[in-house]
């Protein structure tokens, strides 16, 4: 690891490493080539761009992890914590002096390309990489960094060092344990999405599947209104909407639902099954077997539609008779 301190450095080591390196690169952007065919590049490289100071705010989580979330987004994300954090860190570095001034460079190299290099995504999708599971492989970097506080913790007595320690294992621990509860269910697992990240429509979209799940139709209109007024295109919220709507047989509204969908998702075969479901209740029944076959084509799993036409070409055949 260390391949840069003079004990163990060598040119043959770093021109091995860096070949290693370049060889990896190049093999990676064929298969992303490969996978893509050329496509999402743009979008790639903003989202690498909207992600260049992302690894202050995921310092914030790993030193003063204080405001977890299991959905954090860009919104939501306060970058204090991640400042005061980088200030606590300047801090302990400086009353650790002297510095091996090249394994903090390391360090500081592997966390930071890690986080950055790991942002970039062919799609749109920006919120998803500050997801805090990818603190895992850059927290190595972080470590390394911390190694070089030694001095500063053997400069403390003895007992002092360890009621220090020890109350930083104390809180650690409640901290563990309070954000472990919003893994309890489902329900507290989006509560506590929705609660950290407010500003997220599928965090508020799914809490109210959730809510739906439970038959609490009233809390689940509220928060598909709430993830439509954050983005009035996010997928599944107005046919989630149509949902309660044919629960409580307003046929209207669920197809004024159920064709935003459509609009939004036109391969979507469930917002196409229920568009079905509301054309058979009005006796449109050549409508509703168009849209349930349709259905099928994109997903012959559906079984809901396979039996409803099945059903329902039961019955025009018996009224024919």
């Amino acid at each position: 690891m260390f391949i840069f301190e003079r004990p163990y450095f060598t040119w043959f080591k770093l021109l091995l490493a860096s070949a290693g390196a370049l060889v990896s690169m190049f093999l990676w952007a064929l298969l992303r080539l490969a996978a893509l065919g050329g496509a999402g590049s743009g979008l790639a490289w903003q989202s690498l761009g909207h992600n260049l100071l992302s690894p202050l705010i995921f310092l914030g989580k790993a030193i003063l992890p204080v405001n977890l979330s299991v959905y954090p987004v860009p919104a939501d994300s306060p970058w204090a914590y991640g400042i005061i954090s980088l200030l606590i860190l300047m801090l302990l570095l400086f009353y650790s002096r002297p510095w091996r001034v090249k394994r903090l460079l390391f360090g500081f190299i592997w966390f930071w390309l890690f986080l950055v290099l790991g942002s970039i995504r062919p799609d749109s999708d920006v919120f998803r990489n500050f997801m805090e599971h990818r603190l895992y492989v850059p927290m190595f970097g972080l470590l390394i960094i911390l190694s070089e506080s030694e001095n500063f913790w053997q400069n403390l007595p003895l007992r002092r060092r360890r009621y220090f320690l020890t109350a930083i294992l104390v809180v650690l621990a409640i901290l563990n344990f309070a954000h472990s509860r919003s893994f309890r269910n489902r329900l507290s697992f989006w509560e506590q999405a929705v609660d950290s990240s407010p500003h997220s429509a599928l965090a508020q979209r799914n809490l109210g599947a959730m809510y739906y799940l439970d038959e609490n139709l009233d809390q689940a209109e509220t928060r598909f209104r709430q993830s439509l007024s954050l983005n009035p295109e996010e997928p599944m919220a107005h046919n989630n909407l149509a949902a309660i709507y044919i629960d409580r047989g307003d046929w209207w509204r669920a197809e004024m639902e159920l064709k935003k969908e459509l609009a939004i998702n036109p391969q979507y075969d469930l917002a196409l099954y229920n568009l079905g479901r509301v054309y058979y209740q009005r006796r449109r029944y050549q409508d509703a077997a168009a849209l349930w076959n349709e259905a099928l084509r994109l997903n012959p799993r559906l079984g809901n539609a396979a039996q409803s036409l099945s059903a329902l070409e039961k019955e025009l055949n018996e009224g024919k008779e």
